[in-house]
């Protein structure tokens, strides 16, 4: 039971649902679920400093929280997708955004290509 409470927890942290993971770490009675919480809260004020981010326009501040959630355990999160916003081209005259997009361009192809 504990082995596919882990599977389970894996899979959410995966997915991008931190929330849904602490859950289940919390129902079970495994002893390692401290290490294991600490994950998922660090993936999800991961994906939520990468989503305000993302609404204030930090290019780069959305690439490295997406990022470090990707090595946190978050690589199939729909919310750390580094796909660019349809914007940014016309928005190169902002400080250090042509930079931002042509790394997040680069990194979703590298992405997609990898899948």
């Amino acid at each position: 039971m504990v082995y596919d409470t882990h599977q389970l927890v894996y899979v959410l942290l995966r997915l991008g649902e931190p929330d849904k993971a602490i859950y289940h770490l919390k129902q079970s009675s495994n002893e390692s679920a401290g290490a294991d919480v600490a994950r998922a809260q660090s993936v999800k004020s991961r994906i939520a400093k990468s989503s305000d981010a993302r609404r204030l326009k930090n290019w780069i501040t959305v690439l490295q929280e997406a990022q470090a959630a990707v090595s946190d355990g978050a690589d199939c999160a729909p919310q750390v997708s580094a796909r660019p916003p349809r914007h940014v081209p016309t928005q190169l005259n902002e400080p250090g955004t042509a930079r931002a997009a042509s790394i997040l361009t680069n990194v979703f192809l590298a992405v997609n290509s990898a899948r």
